[in-house]
């Protein structure tokens, strides 16, 4: 009896995961797929390389100027309510960003397309030039870069000619001032 538990609940997860893929498959062709020339910050690429290592990664977003991203996994099997998720990337993403957020990988699959048409290979991405920070502000988190950009005591960007790198780099990451006044807060 134990074993015909395990293996319902086994076909079960196999349904639910051939149900998502095919679900996710469907937008592949859609306008919630990247197309287009692809240029990504580092910070996108180290996320995307996270992302390939996870046990059941699902779906990878990026925006359209390749600055920020969002993705999601399945921490273990059985994976449950999968099929919603891209809605929840694009809008975290977007959120983020302020820029619109499209599909860069299904699974494992890479599916932003370029110009000609075809996909993008990982080697490809993982060999791109990112876009390169100034050393002091690479290193920095986004609760220490928000404090030296916004200005003291209001929540906007610092008019201090010495937070000007850093309000510019904030925004490049796609940090309003409102957002980046909760981080320092």
């Amino acid at each position: 009896m134990h074993s015909s538990t395990v293996l319902r609940s086994f076909t079960k997860s196999v349904l639910i995961t051939v149900f998502t893929v095919g679900a996710l498959s469907a937008c592949q062709t859609s306008s919630r797929t990247g197309q287009g020339e692809l240029a990504l910050s580092s910070s996108t690429v180290q996320g995307l390389k996270t992302y390939m290592n996870q046990f059941a990664p699902r779906l990878f977003v990026a925006s359209t100027d390749g600055k920020s991203y969002s993705y999601y996994y399945c921490p273990g099997l059985p994976c449950k309510g999968t099929t919603p998720l891209y809605h929840k990337a694009i809008k975290n993403c977007e959120q983020r960003s302020n820029t619109p957020c499209k599909f860069l990988a299904l699974q494992r699959e890479i599916v932003w397309l370029k110009p000609s048409g075809e996909a993008y290979t990982l080697d490809e991405i993982y060999d791109m030039p990112s876009a390169k920070l100034p050393s002091p502000l690479k290193a920095l988190h986004v609760a220490a870069l928000c404090t030296k950009a916004i200005g003291k005591n209001t929540p906007n960007w610092s008019e201090d000619d010495n937070a000007k790198p850093y309000v510019k780099e904030a925004i490049e990451r796609g940090l309003s001032s409102t957002r980046c006044a909760h981080f320092i807060e």
